[in-house]
């Protein structure tokens, strides 16, 4: 069992994860010139969101990977929980905002999830191609196990991921009430300089036999995306930190 983890517990700042697709009746091509043109504009413009919303990051996909994911997107979004927001909002800017998503995305096949992140190694912000893999425990593996044996094969992995041209790796767990609805128990997040380098390593498939052994398929769903950082305004010293993602997740 892991006795410490750099993982941001009832902290501060908390992360999002949104997985997004064209509305029907628009292109994959129409949606992303608006996502990046039109609502990142949007988005950075809005004062009173922005007091809450710290870092905003896009990440067009590329390709899809190993197993089909219907989404064209994957935004991640840091929110500083200190800052409450009446629901529904009242702010202008901010229903501007929420208005915008009606036009573009499939609302009935978005997916939001509150994680929070262990760091394996890197800096978040490295890497202009990334590479995200959703993966599912198989059954009969309980939810704590499989988070404690994902973090330590992820902490010992590090050596060779470098060799593999990577330059940054981060695990989200969706918190209980995010995963019971998405059914993933991780989304791992890895950074590469180049598509080429996220290929190869998903071909090389560069993992343990223990994730074989913990995952309900032999291989994750991945999509290989190009990260384009909106805005950050990031504050490193007001997270928190847990012993472990287990406790980290049960406190969420």
């Amino acid at each position: 069992m892991i006795d410490r983890c750099p993982t941001p517990a009832r902290a501060l700042l908390t992360k999002h994860l949104i997985v997004a697709r064209a509305q029907v009746g628009m292109s994959r091509t129409q949606a992303l010139d608006h996502l990046r043109n039109r609502h990142a504009l949007l988005v950075s413009a809005a004062s009173n969101l922005r007091r809450s919303l710290k870092r905003y990051v896009q990440n067009p996909v590329i390709e899809a990977g190993t197993v089909t994911l219907a989404c064209d997107w994957i935004v991640e979004a840091w929110y500083d929980e200190s800052i409450e927001f009446v629901e529904p909002p009242r702010e202008d800017d901010v229903l501007a905002v929420r208005e915008d998503l009606q036009t573009f995305v499939d609302m009935a096949g978005l997916l939001r999830l509150r994680v929070f992140e262990a760091p394996i190694f890197g800096d978040r912000a490295s890497g202009v191609v990334r590479l995200f893999s959703f993966v599912k425990r198989r059954s009969g593996c309980s939810a704590d196990d499989f988070r404690a044996a994902w973090y330590r094969e992820g902490s010992e992995l590090v050596s060779a991921r470098r060799a593999a041209g990577m330059s940054m790796h981060v695990q989200n767990y969706p918190l209980r009430a995010a995963a019971a609805d998405a059914g993933y128990d991780v989304i791992d997040a890895f950074g590469f300089a180049c598509e080429r380098d996220a290929s190869r390593f998903v071909e090389r498939a560069l993992h343990l036999p223990l994730s074989f052994q913990l995952c309900d398929e032999s291989r994750p769903a991945t999509v290989i995306a190009r990260a384009h950082s909106i805005f950050d305004d990031f504050d490193q010293a007001r997270i928190s930190c847990a012993k472990s993602p287990v406790g980290a997740i049960q406190a969420g």
